[in-house]
């Protein structure tokens, strides 16, 4: 079960003992190596003054976080897969651009297919889960946290290849010609934030917070989006199908991955092409019915929805799987050579007013993260790890790794911008064990040790960990 170390304020000298637990607690996350799960949740029509509009729209078979049978896998399609692709580093013509369950349009009443017009723009909404405010982790991933492409085409397959949809270009003559290349676009847009302590989160929280109407001290993920146009000549009563694919390679020359590697997530939905009306009249009519049990309370548009780009607006396929490259050539290490990035707050903080105590955010099912096997794989379970997936309430992940939010409602909460300052300059740490792997010797634990990073504003320091908590636990993990 996760306990946690709260620290003094800033300035507090460190034991010997202090010193070596932080040590320990920076190099396991900085060693972490990251779990990506993104999928698009929702999308919604964009209206002409930025707001969204008319009801939602779903990817084929999509099913919700708080739908009975989720357990994360349901929509993530990662390629290679780490299951059934083991060894590989590049992506192949074998290789399926939809998920088995997006492979046809397989809609249901209660997540029905998007309804778009003509010149309009659409919002394709997913959670960062970490990519975007925690971004060295792990090393060798690409800025912006990677690039999204959107294809489009009007005579899909059940068995369209991964490597088909990326030959495709925006004058639609690419690869077979089935298809055009819609949008290409950062996954990170500017405004989306995971709750968590990483100095990015902490800016956004302050500059976007996302707000549950009627409770203005409230405080939630601020989601992503993708921001697709829908070409003026798009044909009124057809099916317009999408690929929406996120590369988030690792770079060669990479510790642990010196010839680099490809990770590329799709989601594969439908949109149903209407008249939308003058100044899209018909589909801001439509109401928004279709709303998930964790509806994202946001209303607007990233400021930029009209201009968004990315910094690679053409795929590269790499299919060799080898290189020339060895550990001497390593130049993206996972221990930087400055930790600053992670540990320290911008020299001012947004101006708007900090958000007040943060409720405890249940996402619904738990994402990745499991139980550490003996022999160090995986297994999967139903935490999240630290940095991935939002925060759920200790007592409904007994037993798992699991992560607070960072302002819950039992930490002392926010009143201005400078008690937020104040606030981040403390650093907490959370270590998680499991209690079916942690040997009963408090001299020979072998319990996983994980950190969800704090927040150091100016070289604050690990103070001892609070004497309560420890006496809490029969053994002390540390032999102290």
């Amino acid at each position: 079960m996760p306990f946690h170390l709260p620290t003094a304020l800033r300035g507090t000298k460190p034991s010997p003992l202090t010193r070596l637990l932080s040590a320990i607690v920076l190099s396991a996350l900085l060693a972490s190596p990251a779990l990506a799960h993104t999928w698009l949740e929702e999308m919604q029509v964009i209206g002409p003054n930025g707001t969204y509009i008319g009801d939602l729209g779903y990817s084929r078979g999509y099913t919700a976080r708080t739908d009975p049978g989720f357990n994360g896998y349901s929509t993530k399609w990662q390629l290679p897969s780490p299951d059934t692709d083991i060894g590989r580093i590049r992506i192949n013509e074998s290789m399926f651009a939809c998920h088995p369950a997006q492979r046809t349009a397989n809609y249901t009443e209660e997540y029905p297919q998007l309804n778009v017009a003509p010149g309009s723009y659409v919002a394709m909404k997913y959670l960062e889960n970490g990519h975007v405010t925690q971004p060295w982790i792990p090393a060798g991933k690409p800025d912006q946290s990677g690039t999204v492409w959107v294809f489009g085409t009007y005579d899909p397959s059940p068995d369209e290849k991964l490597t088909n949809v990326l030959a495709w270009t925006s004058d639609s003559t690419g690869g077979n010609g089935k298809g055009w290349l819609m949008a290409a676009q950062a996954y990170d847009d500017g405004r989306c934030h995971q709750l968590n302590q990483a100095p990015i989160s902490i800016n956004r929280q302050i500059s976007f917070p996302n707000r549950i109407p009627g409770q203005p001290t409230s405080q939630i993920e601020q989601w992503c989006e993708t921001d697709l146009y829908i070409p003026d000549d798009a044909r009124v009563g057809s099916t317009l199908t999408t690929y929406w694919v996120w590369s988030w390679d690792t770079g060669m020359r990479t510790e642990g991955a010196f010839c680099g590697k490809d990770e590329y997530y799709t989601t594969c939905s439908d949109f149903q092409v209407i008249d939308g009306g003058d100044n899209l009249s018909k589909i801001a009519a439509m109401p928004m019915i279709h709303t998930l049990g964790q509806q994202d309370p946001q209303t607007q548009a990233v400021r930029d929805y009209k201009s968004r780009t990315a910094l690679t607006t053409t795929p590269t396929v790499i299919t060799n799987q080898s290189c020339t490259y060895g550990p001497s050539d390593v130049t993206t290490s996972s221990w930087p050579a400055s930790l600053t990035v992670m540990t320290t707050m911008p020299s001012s903080l947004p101006s708007p007013a900090a958000p007040g105590p943060m409720p405890t955010y249940q996402a619904g099912a738990p994402q990745h993260g499991g139980r550490p096997g003996g022999n160090g794989s995986q297994h999967g379970g139903t935490g999240p790890r630290p940095g991935h997936g939002n925060a759920f309430p200790t007592s409904a992940l007994a037993g798992s790794a699991a992560t607070a939010s960072p302002l819950a409602a039992s930490s002392l909460a926010p009143a201005s911008p400078t008690t937020q300052a104040d606030t981040v300059s403390f650093i907490t740490i959370t270590i998680y064990t499991d209690s079916a792997t942690t040997t009963q010797s408090s001299a020979s634990s072998t319990g996983t040790i994980s950190a969800a990073m704090a927040v150091v504003s100016d070289g604050g320091v690990i103070s001892e960990m609070d004497q309560k908590v420890r006496r809490r636990h029969g053994r002390d993990l540390f032999g102290q």
